[in-house]
């Protein structure tokens, strides 16, 4: 119901609905009514009264309709708050608008059995949930187990392309060696007569004969043989003063080898030759290469001055001229004649039997490397093909692992050692005056990692001048940063008491490694200093001796067939041996100086680096091989 009230001049006109009041206020001034347009809330969202009207506005992300009051927002919704927000007795009626429809759209209550097919669906799914989570937890560790195997193998991953391509070359060894029964072999030779000075009886006043030594005749044939199982196949002797260049082994494998072949080896119609020949420049010529190829001969590589792997060399010649010594030839086709006389007799007795031999030389092999894990894994794959091969890793460099686990445990030592190194390096004036203070002491050894027992030699120099070297450095009145170090470290009491440790125990190794390093020496005196070696380690006290000796085991179990060469040597040396021998009874003498180390390989790169320097840009293959064989001969030959 509708109030009008005077208060003041204020005229107040109200209505009472739903138990609130709403009071419209104005004032009349001068005739003149004010009233406030928006009380009725005509917009959406905020009204603002003016002069006897009134216009909306919106909120921020809402535009004005065309209707002037209702807002939509910016996405095409229309606005949420219909009213300002103040008015709660709309937003009461529209809240109750919207739960009765609510109400309306309610579904049914759910019956117990619908609930329970809801529950068994939604463990179901749990699980099935559970179970894909394992397993991709397995995925992920796989896949880290993966990548930590890929990186672990990374830093082989170049000595395993050299294993394969070994491998590679091992079968190809392998398939030729049982094709030995087809393979061919070819030689040249020479045969010549010598003319002496005859006997006669001289009174003492004759003339002094003219010849005074014997000289070779005109009567001179060089020969070519081709060889095989069966005997020899084709003998050929070669023109007066004509060499046997590239131009003639082409015409003798065109016009004599290959129609000789055809005739006395029908089999091998069937199956082509192998041919062996050595490194000559007319075997390896293109034209020779190219010649066989066309012909699908297969070339067996023979290894440069190897001549114990050629049956002519080591077998063929040798009976054939043996029958021919002593006799004279006055005439070519005479010797030619004796020539063929000899290789029938072979033939028919059948004496021509070296290449029989040859897979048996060719497997009792004996390889010498360090004790590298790709190194030990490729020997063990080339055993597959050498049942008999004997592989022994370097002694020399196991006494000297040995000896680096014991720098390993005294760092303070080591530090010593390095240090005072570095005081005298690139110093002359400290030498000098070494020199003067101390003339009768030698200076300090400057020991090199990779020159084996180096360390331990420097040590023993410590041992004995340590006190002297002590004084000189104490009184050196520099700032470096080399003889502060030397200064504290010299001052530490314990340092003098682990050099007097390794000077008693340790110190022996390091003539046990000059003496394995060098050769000429019986295979039985070098294992026996193995046996020395092991036998003092043993002894030694403490916790580094029990670590010392565990490590000379591990690297002397590394040593695959040591069993074998000390079996050998214990034969050598005269007593019972241990274990059956592995090695042919024929073959033991061999095996007398038989190296226990790889040093002299290691030797050679020294020699490799002078031979091939830069200066050396016009070398052919064929002189440097000569340069490098004579130069290792002439520098590493006379080592003992």
């Amino acid at each position: 119901m509708p109030l009008i009230t005077n208060w003041g001049g204020v005229f107040m006109i109200g209505s009472v609905v739903s138990n609130t009041v709403y009071i419209l206020k104005f004032r009349c001034i001068e005739d003149v009514v004010y009233i406030d347009e928006c009380l009725d809330k005509p917009c959406d969202q905020t009204c603002i009264n003016s002069n006897g009207s009134f216009y909306c506005e919106c909120h921020d992300g809402f535009d004005l309709l065309s209707d002037g009051r209702s807002c939509r927002s910016h996405e095409g919704k229309v606005a949420t708050e219909a009213r300002d927000l103040l008015d709660y007795d709309i937003l009461a009626k529209r809240v109750l608008k919207l739960e009765k429809v609510m109400v309306s759209h309610t579904p049914e209550k759910p019956t117990e059995q619908a609930i329970s097919e809801l529950n068994n669906k939604v463990k179901l799914i749990i699980e099935n949930i559970a179970q894909l989570r394992r397993q991709l937890n397995d995925i992920e560790r796989h896949q880290n187990e993966y990548h930590q195997q890929m990186e672990s193998i990374k830093p082989y991953k170049v000595e395993f392309q050299r294993i394969n391509t070994l491998c590679d070359q091992v079968a190809g060894i392998k398939r030729t060696l049982n094709d030995w029964k087809v393979t061919t072999f070819l030689d040249e030779s020479s045969l010549w007569t010598k003319q002496r000075q005859s006997n006669e009886w001289k009174h003492p006043g004759s003339p002094r004969p003219k010849k005074v030594r014997p000289t070779q005749s005109a009567v001179k044939v060089m020969f070519i043989v081709a060889y095989d199982i069966d005997g020899v196949i084709l003998h050929h002797a070669v023109p007066p003063r004509q060499t046997v260049n590239t131009d003639y082994y082409y015409r003798f494998l065109q016009h004599h080898l290959r129609p000789a072949l055809r005739r006395k080896r029908r089999h091998l119609g069937v199956q082509n030759p192998i041919i062996l020949h050595d490194n000559a420049k007319s075997h390896t010529a293109a034209a020779v290469k190219d010649l066989l190829h066309h012909w699908q001969w297969e070339i067996l590589e023979h290894p440069p001055y190897s001549p114990d792997m050629s049956p002519c060399d080591y077998d063929l010649f040798a009976k054939v001229k043996e029958p021919l010594r002593g006799t004279r030839y006055n005439a070519r086709d005479e010797l030619i004649r004796a020539l063929g006389w000899s290789i029938r007799n072979i033939n028919k007795d059948g004496r021509a039997d070296g290449v029989r031999r040859l897979p048996n030389i060719w497997q009792k092999l004996v390889i010498y490397t360090d004790a590298a894990p790709y190194m030990i894994t490729a020997i063990k794959l080339l055993k597959v093909f050498y049942p008999a091969l004997l592989h022994i890793t370097c002694l020399a460099h196991a006494m000297n692992r040995v000896a680096k686990t014991i720098r390993l445990e005294y760092p303070q030592v080591n530090k010593l050692v390095s240090t005072i190194k570095k005081v005298f390096i690139k110093a002359p004036t400290r030498i000098q005056l070494f020199r003067e203070q101390l003339p009768n002491v030698p200076l300090p050894p400057e020991p090199i990692l990779t020159r084996w027992g180096t360390w331990l030699q420097a040590v023993e120099y410590y041992s004995k001048h340590l006190e002297d070297i002590k004084n000189f450095v104490l009184k050196l009145g520099e700032d470096a940063v080399s003889t502060t170090s030397a200064k504290k470290l010299l001052q530490d009491p314990t340092i003098a008491r682990d050099i007097a440790f390794i000077k008693s125990h340790y110190v022996f190794l390091v003539p046990i490694i000059n003496a394995l390093e060098s050769s000429g020496k019986p295979d039985y005196m070098q294992l026996g200093l193995i046996e020395e070696v092991t036998e003092k380690i043993n002894l030694v006290p403490g916790y580094v001796g029990e670590k010392v000796s565990e490590k000379l085991k591990s690297v002397l179990q590394k040593n695959p067939r040591l069993t074998v060469l000390r079996t050998v040597a214990d034969i050598l040396a005269g007593k019972t041996p241990e274990h059956e021998c592995a090695v042919p009874l024929h073959l033991i003498p061999t095996f007398k100086y038989a190296q226990v180390s790889s040093v002299d390989l290691e030797r050679s790169f020294s020699a490799y680096k002078m031979v091939l320097s830069e200066k050396r840009c016009s070398f052919s293959m064929e002189n440097l091989e000569k340069v490098l064989v004579v130069y290792s001969g002439s520098n590493y030959g006379h080592v003992q």
